[in-house]
């Protein structure tokens, strides 16, 4: 299966080298007295068993109960707890009991001989400890996802949910319109978009995938760069008629300004209001992009808008005083779902879509 050009290719450590990185990690606080340790590498019956602690066996949960960092039912809970940020939301996730991953989160502490959480009013934080083992518990869980995409083979058609967090200019005027194709081949497979200004943390797993208009920089996650796209100045037919158009940047302050809300953007690259004019001011503000254009079509004023979302509004005309500025879309998620075969799917076919009609964004 192809996949989309990526700029991050680590390879998964093997089962061998995360119980050496674990092993000699410091978070192993072992006492100086002589002790007899398990061998961190054990067979895999919890995570193997089919859905009963009622429920906690089912879900492969019930070899953490005496806490052991090596068996992938302690890795899953301990992995939810981080990424909801508290127990309660956790236990929600798992379809466990509030009490059940309380007890087991404190067992692998204790079976740790250390803190990996800090218990604060308001949620559970990870402490230097706890940070050290979520990496290796995020690569166990990638071993482990690999190992059930080969085993689960290539002829099966894939199943299952991907969900897509995109800004809202993007997943609504180009994805929404184009993303049932594929799940009308592959009829298992469930999408969900969620096309909102905002950054999605995957570490979390907010987002199986998700676009973003910077290339990531920090954690564990796969990017790859979808397309350059360019935003410009456009108006109404009815706004150009009854108020004009400015002939220069410097009119730009005689009109009806749209823009954004700046303390609502999620990149410091979408502050890009001073590069059409160093006095832009804004008369009417919207954190959506859409809304933005929405208000420049119904004849509120002028506004900086993507290009690829005017050209679909034939009522905008563009104002043509300053140049187009150029922005980048990128398509990542986190290296641990790499291997799932519905993750690369979607990602190759908004890679293939966007490639196709590659002229809309420019």
């Amino acid at each position: 299966m192809s996949r989309p050009p990526l700029s991050c290719r680590t390879i998964s450590p093997t089962w061998g080298e995360i119980a050496l990185s674990f092993l000699l990690s410091p978070i192993f606080n072992v006492a100086k007295e002589e002790q007899t340790a398990e061998p961190l590498i054990s067979p895999l019956v919890g995570e193997i068993s089919g859905r009963t602690e009622e429920g906690a066996k089912e879900r492969g949960f019930d070899h953490c109960h005496q806490g052991h960092p090596h068996e992938l039912g302690c890795v899953r809970i301990f992995l939810a707890v981080a990424r909801a940020g508290q127990i309660l939301g956790a236990a929600k996730r798992l379809e466990l009991n509030h009490a059940t991953v309380s007890r087991r989160i404190a067992a692998l502490e204790e079976a740790l001989r250390t803190k990996l959480f800090r218990r604060l009013t308001t949620g559970s934080e990870l402490t230097p400890a706890g940070e050290r083992f979520l990496d290796i518990a995020e690569r166990m869980e990638s071993d482990m996802i690999a190992a059930r995409s080969t085993i689960a083979g290539e002829g099966d058609d894939v199943s299952g949910t991907v969900r897509i967090g995109a800004p809202d200019g993007f997943g609504v005027a180009f994805l929404a319109k184009r993303l049932g194709e594929i799940t009308a081949l592959h009829r298992e497979l469930t999408i969900q978009l969620v096309p909102v200004p905002r950054s999605f943390s995957l570490s979390r797993r907010e987002a199986d995938i998700a676009i973003t208009v910077e290339r990531p920089t920090e954690g564990r996650l796969v990017a790859g760069k979808l397309v350059d796209y360019t935003l410009g100045l456009f108006a109404s037919r009815a706004y150009a008629e009854t108020s004009g158009l400015p002939k220069t940047a410097a009119e730009l302050g005689r009109h009806t300004l749209i823009g954004y809300v700046p303390d609502l953007i999620v990149s410091p690259s979408l502050d890009y209001a001073a590069e059409f004019s160093p006095d832009w001011r804004t008369s009417f503000a919207i954190s959506s992009a859409l809304g933005q254009a929405e208000a420049v079509r119904s004849g509120a004023g002028i506004g900086i808008l993507h290009t690829f979302v005017a050209r679909s509004m034939p009522e905008l005309v563009p104002v043509d005083i300053v140049a187009p500025i150029r922005r980048a879309y990128w398509l990542v998620y986190h290296e641990s779902v790499r291997p799932l075969r519905r993750v690369q799917l979607v990602a190759n076919f908004i890679t293939k879509a966007v490639e196709r009609e590659k002229g809309l964004f420019v």
